[in-house]
């Protein structure tokens, strides 16, 4: 076995392992301790190319970046291939082309057979023959159909959150996309101390209190669907929109019931009331602010405010501070 494993890591661009006749890539520490053991399930296959063929590894080494060889570039592909989360491996809501690449990948048993045989008829072309040039056009068909199928694994859990993430902003009466979410996130944070809802804290906790938007979105989403988005499947895809249905329902029900006003003393909520009227007159006049902007200028306002001491905050037991300029001659506050 040492002899072995130093031959093959002479010839590691030439040699590749076999378990039982299935392809090692990349064969783990556990398939050497098992090859101590039992020698007789393992076999060396050595892999070189020359001819037409040559052209074809040449091309794909240049655009994975590893040696011009079989065994490098089958090693990269699968590595790619098998590094992408469970549900890019699970979806079934991919292209012909992407699916039988996927089992390709999957079940390779020859790096030289899965290369120039079963990789272009995975993607719907005649295979690679080893004494006969192939045409320019299916060569640049292949390269374009193998990067587009690639590229659709892995884009393949990244629009599914998006896709869910949608599906919850809709619910929840907002735009789609990452401004939609970051609204959701903004009035999460203003919303969460005021709610009680069971099955609506954990989203809102979620929401507002994880730093990073990418990472609550994702937390968001596994709470809504009981799994993590990596680790779903179409089911969970599937069943998506109706969780979050019933969710959206929830939070607007407790956004219609919100009282912004809610712990202060009765003079307090006076106070409070005549405070909001000037704002609103103050801020209806800005005829040229777009009501986004309008909301997201009031929320920094509200953010600073919140982050003043307790002594000047919305307490019950707080005294009401008196408010400036409210005699009746003066305008525009």
């Amino acid at each position: 076995p040492v002899l072995l494993c130093a031959f093959m890591r002479a010839h590691q661009h030439e040699t590749t392992l076999y378990r039982e006749g299935s392809l090692l890539p990349i064969p783990s520490v556990a398939d050497w301790e098992v090859l101590l053991r039992r020698p007789e399930l393992f076999s060396v296959v050595g892999v070189r190319v020359s001819g037409p063929r040559q052209s074809i590894l040449t091309r794909l080494s240049q655009s994975l970046g590893v040696e011009t060889a079989v065994l490098p570039i089958v090693r990269d592909l699968i590595r790619r291939v098998r590094t992408l989360p469970d549900f890019a491996w699970r979806t079934q809501q991919v292209t012909a082309h992407t699916h039988a690449l996927r089992q390709a990948l999957d079940t390779a048993h020859s790096p030289e057979r899965l290369l120039f045989h079963d990789l272009p008829t995975a993607l719907g072309l005649s295979p690679f023959a080893n004494n006969q040039t192939t045409e320019p056009k299916q060569i640049e068909l292949f390269f374009e159909r193998l990067n587009a199928s690639l590229q659709e694994l892995a884009q393949a859990l990244p629009n599914a959150i998006d896709i869910a993430r949608d599906h919850l902003l809709t619910a929840c009466d907002f735009t789609t996309g990452e401004k939609g979410w970051e609204a959701f996130r903004r009035e999460a944070a203003v919303l969460l101390p005021y709610i009680n809802q069971p099955n609506l804290l954990p989203l809102l906790k979620r929401a507002a209190e994880t730093e990073q938007s990418e990472m609550a979105l994702e937390s968001v989403l596994a709470y809504i669907a009981n799994r993590p988005p990596r680790n779903w499947s179409d089911s969970e895809v599937q069943r998506f929109p109706d969780q979050a249905e019933q969710l959206g329902k929830l939070y607007k029900d407790e956004r219609r019931g919100y009282d912004p006003m809610a712990g202060l003393s009765p003079i307090q909520r006076k106070e409070g009331q005549k405070l909001a009227i000037r704002l609103q007159q103050y801020v209806s006049r800005e005829v040229d602010a777009d009501l986004a902007v309008k909301l997201a200028a009031l929320r920094t306002v509200l953010k600073e405010l919140d982050q003043q001491p307790a002594a000047n905050g919305r307490h019950a037991d707080n005294v009401a501070q008196p408010l400036n300029n409210t005699t009746k001659d003066q305008k525009g506050e």
